[in-house]
């Protein structure tokens, strides 16, 4: 394959993980972490557990701008589910099928297209977790693979070369050659899509792991590998709370609007019997919660392992920061508000939470303990300006998370503040535009 080729497959390739980021912003994070390889001997494509993500030039090329980013979509969901970290060997095909499954049923019901490629399909795979699936493929319970490759190839261009003598007389001992295709050039077998490094060195790929600013490793690269690993986990995690609360708002606005989507964090949303908005609610809480970890707390990312220990969130006794909007739109709902929230901070742990109350100025600044906060007495119900409060809480070097409760018919910055924000906004009529253009967006159905 010719420079010009490879070159503009990588192009095709970088314009589709844009378009990820335009049309899934959930993955925007992943999306700036992962490294584009375009890879003649991968036969389709995958991704590597630390995020280089190999693509065919002759296969991907042939895929249309939806496809392509349905693909490039796909490939990220395997680090969002650490597809990588769930399969060893003995399971890894079965992994591999279950969470393709998953991934594809999700990318339809938001891309409205089917798996482009004969990408594999099992309908209602949104309806069962990926364990689940692994043992009905195992015991055959599951619809059968017949295909080879989760992916469909394109067909060769020419039949293949012909094995050289030298290559014949070396067939069965150690010195023959991997099991490639002929010329070295093309494609070869490779089943799934979460690749590892046994892959590449089977399919003779020489690729070296990249750092966490992006840039090929040299040296030693145990704590670099480890320091990308950990940066991974964070932003696959964030992607998949990120796509829970959105898909919570979606389902709160529309009771008929259903996402089949299976991971564990969407199966407690859908199951749990608290009311809807508590649960939105309660995820706002969680995210601003402080990132202190302590021995005393048990981690969740332990599981069942006992033979190593890993520090849990501290939330005891934190607490949060509040914005809250009381200008004249807001008067029917603040008192049911209110009352949530506190019920929601005290299953968090929050102990106190500063508010700052806003309509045209800063109208209080207070602290006020959790227990009392039915009680608290709103100032306001005047215009509908929150940039004194947002400057405010920016001049606090203490600052790090900030929720903002409001119904969204107000003034704010329009540029980022100096820490994360939240915005637990109350939605009579959504309008996409009026969304801001940072923080983390959850819409409460009042």
């Amino acid at each position: 394959m010719s420079k010009g080729s490879l070159t503009v497959a990588q192009e095709h390739a970088q314009r589709a993980l844009n378009n990820v980021r335009n049309l899934q912003p959930y993955l925007g994070d992943l999306a700036d972490i992962v490294a584009i390889h375009v890879e003649p001997r991968i036969p389709t494509a995958g991704i590597t557990a630390d995020g280089r993500l190999f693509v065919n030039p002759d296969w991907f090329l042939s895929l249309s701008g939806l496809e392509a980013i349905y693909v490039i979509a796909h490939e990220l969901w395997h680090l969002v589910l650490q597809s990588h970290t769930r399969a060893d060997a003995a399971d890894r095909w079965h992994v591999n099928v279950a969470h393709d499954w998953i991934i594809n049923r999700i990318l339809t019901d938001e891309l409205e297209i089917m798996p482009p490629k004969n990408g594999l399909w099992f309908d209602g795979a949104g309806h069962h977790s990926a364990e689940e699936l692994v043992r009905w493929l195992k015991d055959g319970s599951a619809p059968q693979v017949d295909q080879q490759s989760v992916w469909k190839p394109v067909a060769a261009a020419s039949a293949p070369k012909q094995s050289s003598p030298f290559k014949e007389a070396l067939r069965g001992s150690s010195l023959a050659p991997a099991d490639i295709a002929p010329d070295g050039e093309g494609p070869g077998d490779c089943r799934g899509d979460i690749l590892t490094e046994a892959d590449l060195a089977r399919l003779s790929i020489v690729s070296i792991p990249i750092s966490g600013n992006g840039t090929s490793l040299k040296g030693d690269m145990n704590a670099e590998i480890a320091t990308r690993a950990e940066a991974l986990r964070r932003v696959s995690e964030t992607a998949l709370n990120t796509h829970a609360i959105v898909t919570a708002a979606l389902q709160l606005r529309n009771p008929d609007f259903v996402y089949r989507q299976s991971s564990e964090v969407l199966d407690v949303i859908r199951t749990n019997e608290r009311i809807p908005i508590e649960l939105a609610l309660q995820r706002g809480i969680d995210m601003a919660a402080s990132k202190t970890r302590t021995f005393a707390r048990v981690s969740r990312r332990q599981g069942a392992r006992r033979d190593l220990v890993l520090p849990g969130r501290r939330t005891e006794g934190w607490a949060i920061n509040l914005i809250l909007d009381t200008s004249g739109s807001m008067t029917g709902v603040l008192p049911r508000l209110l009352s949530l929230i506190k019920a929601s901070a005290v299953a968090g742990g929050v102990s106190h939470v500063r508010i700052v109350q806003a309509s045209d100025n800063v109208t209080a600044d207070e602290v006020v303990d959790i227990e009392l906060l039915e009680r608290f007495e709103v100032r306001g119900y005047g215009g509908s300006d929150l940039t004194a409060a947002f400057e405010l809480l920016g001049a606090d070097p203490n600052t790090e998370r900030v929720i903002v409760l409001s119904d969204m018919a107000i003034r704010y910055p329009e540029t980022s503040p100096p820490y994360e924000v939240i915005w637990l906004a109350v939605r009579r009529g959504y309008r996409p535009s009026a969304m801001p253009t940072y923080g983390t967006f959850v819409a409460l159905n009042m």
